[in-house]
């Protein structure tokens, strides 16, 4: 896909209430694009802190949704310091976290406690964040995360344990060495709200298992590459809900 090169004069709309971008642009003449002086704008979604001037972002008094990738730490720390205090603003959050963070650290775990305090945010997606594990105390502040995916965190405990007490979850994307464990369990009251479950990637997965009564609104599933993977779960069995299945690129002696 090419690079859009944007003029840099958009500011000057002043009345501009919806602002649709794409990400993969850059701003004409370089330098990043000026958003200050839309007080009119209520929508803006292909946000990218690489090339958008997030000082102007943050001072846009009309913006109730919001969709877009952030690229560095102190961006990201800014936004959810704006969003936490405007939590009654926002309508609609849908970020991208793309950076490498160690969610190991104190640093890193206080700023996704932070993150998941935003209640307007529904989407999230984490790419690059390194975590041994879930952060388990932080569950009950995921209540209105709707979708999920997490790449390349290299997670070595089984993610599920958590991921499946979120309440309104509805898809969920495990993908390239987002868990670098072997087994995975769901459990019978897992889940309650998922429609969807990717598992694209994860290199040393060799059972998952599915307990009865988990996931019971599941219509989509999707395997990819996981080519470790012994065989399709027994409890899949239970769920009679499911409308789409796809493999993809797995081991011949993968079981179906």
């Amino acid at each position: 896909m090419s690079t859009i090169r944007l003029p840099n004069y958009i500011y000057k709309m002043r009345r501009l209430r919806h602002l649709f971008l794409r990400e993969n642009r850059v701003s004409r003449g370089g330098g990043k694009l000026k958003l200050k002086g839309l007080n009119e704008l209520e929508m803006i979604t292909g946000f990218n802190s690489l090339v958008d001037d997030i000082t102007h972002l943050l001072k846009l008094p009309k913006l109730r949704v919001l969709e877009g990738t952030i690229c560095d730490e102190e961006s990201l720390s800014m936004i959810v310091d704006h969003m936490l205090i405007h939590q009654e603003r926002f309508r609609s959050i849908k970020l991208r976290i793309d950076m490498d963070v160690n969610m190991n650290s104190e640093d890193g775990s206080t700023l996704l406690r932070r993150l998941v305090m935003c209640r307007s945010l529904y989407y999230l997606g984490i790419l690059h964040w390194r975590m041994s594990k879930l952060l388990a105390y932080e569950v009950h502040r995921y209540q209105n995360v709707i979708e999920l995916n997490l790449w390349d965190s290299m997670t070595e405990e089984d993610p599920m344990e958590i991921l499946e007490k979120l309440p309104m979850l509805r898809e969920l994307n495990l993908s390239t060495d987002a868990y670098v464990g072997r087994e995975m369990v769901c459990g019978a009251t897992g889940f309650p709200q998922l429609r969807k479950i990717m598992l694209e990637g994860l290199p040393n997965l060799v059972e998952w298992r599915v307990e009865k009564g988990a996931m019971p609104n599941l219509s989509t599933l999707e395997i990819r590459r996981c080519r470790k993977l012994k065989m399709m779960p027994d409890g899949l069995k239970f769920i009679t809900t499911l409308k789409k299945l796809s493999i993809v690129g797995m081991a011949e002696e993968f079981e179906e």
